[in-house]
């Protein structure tokens, strides 16, 4: 009896790490398959473009701005499973274009809607943080200085 119980759960656990496996490749064939037209470096199985981050941040950076004038506008770069859609041109970030990416892209740093990357960086929990930080350098600088700051 308690064989069958052990067998039921680990059965049930299997299906279930199957089943998770199963929409997550579902999922990226998705993904795959609305940005195959998109023009971009040759990616490699599993590594995707990742041979393109080998070297100090100067070659990598020569090795981006390569490859952006290569390819201009919209193209795609896989960093190991992870696909990362690059728009060198501002007219495609909300455009119909992006309309149609916007369930591979998702919202970004620039196409976030409305003004909430302007709220997300002005919020109270933020400014908070800073004016403590700005308090604790200030009372640093007094220590050093031997006075008080007049800022």
């Amino acid at each position: 009896m308690e064989f069958v119980a052990i067998l039921i759960v680990i059965t049930t656990i299997l299906f279930g790490l199957y089943c998770s496996i199963v929409e997550n490749l579902l999922n990226k064939l998705h993904i795959y398959n609305m940005i195959k037209g998109f023009p971009g470096p040759k990616a490699h199985p599993i590594i995707g473009n990742v041979n393109l981050l080998i070297g100090n941040t100067e070659d990598i950076t020569h090795q981006f701005l390569n490859i952006s004038k290569n390819f201009q506008s919209l193209w795609r770069l896989w960093l190991g499973m992870k696909l990362f859609v690059i728009v060198d041109n501002s007219e495609y970030i909300k455009s119909e274009e992006y309309e149609f990416l916007k369930p591979a892209v998702r919202n970004g740093l620039i196409t976030v809607p409305g003004e909430s990357f302007l709220q997300n960086i002005y919020s109270t929990k933020h400014m908070d943080v800073f004016i403590n930080h700005f308090i604790a350098l200030i009372e640093k600088l007094e220590t050093l200085v031997g006075e008080e700051l007049d800022v």
